[in-house]
């Protein structure tokens, strides 16, 4: 938030541009980043329990 209110108001023309496009590629690589390491997460094979009396 504060980048679009406060940061973004300083800065005209091109740089404004430039910059909200990247933040934007800077968003998406963190929400790549967060779904590999979740599907990695799941991918893992589950450890089986111990058994009761066993």
């Amino acid at each position: 938030m504060k980048a679009f209110l406060i940061d973004m108001s300083t800065l005209s023309g091109i740089y404004r541009a430039l910059s909200f496009i990247c933040l934007g590629l800077v968003l998406v690589a963190i929400g790549w980043l967060y779904q590999r390491i979740l599907f990695r997460r799941q991918a893992l094979p589950p450890v089986p329990a111990a058994q009761p009396g066993a």
